[in-house]
C-alpha cells in the first residue's frame, strides 16, 4: 500500500493493533512558528503505520480497505463479499 522508496515504518496488522508499541512514544510538541504540514510529515514518517485496513476477513490476506470478506484475493475497497479477486469497489458480492 505504501511506496517502498519512502522510509515509513509499516507494521503488520497483528503488530499494529497489539500492545508491543506505545503510540504515545511518537508524540511531538507543536511549534506554532513552523508549518503545520512540515510537522505533520515529520510525525507521519516516524510513527508506525498499519500495512492494510481490513477487518473480520477470512482467507483474504491480500486485500485492503476490506470488511467481512471471505476468500478474496488482491481486492481493494470491498465489503461483505465472497470469492472476489482482482477487484475494486465491490459490495455484497
Amino acid at each position: 500500500m505504501y511506496d517502498s522508496t519512502n522510509k515509513l515504518k509499516v507494521y503488520c496488522d497483528k503488530c499494529w493493533w497489539g500492545d508491543g508499541w506505545n503510540p504515545m512514544d511518537y508524540g511531538l510538541d507543536y511549534d506554532f512558528e513552523k508549518s503545520f504540514f512540515l510537522q505533520w510529515i515529520k510525525l507521519l514518517k516516524q510513527t508506525p503505520l498499519i500495512q492494510a485496513w481490513k477487518f473480520n476477513n477470512i482467507n483474504s490476506d491480500y486485500t485492503n480497505y476490506a470488511t467481512d470478506d471471505k476468500n478474496c484475493y488482491l481486492a481493494y475497497s470491498i465489503l461483505y463479499s465472497e470469492n472476489v479477486a482482482y477487484s475494486f469497489a465491490v459490495d455484497k458480492s
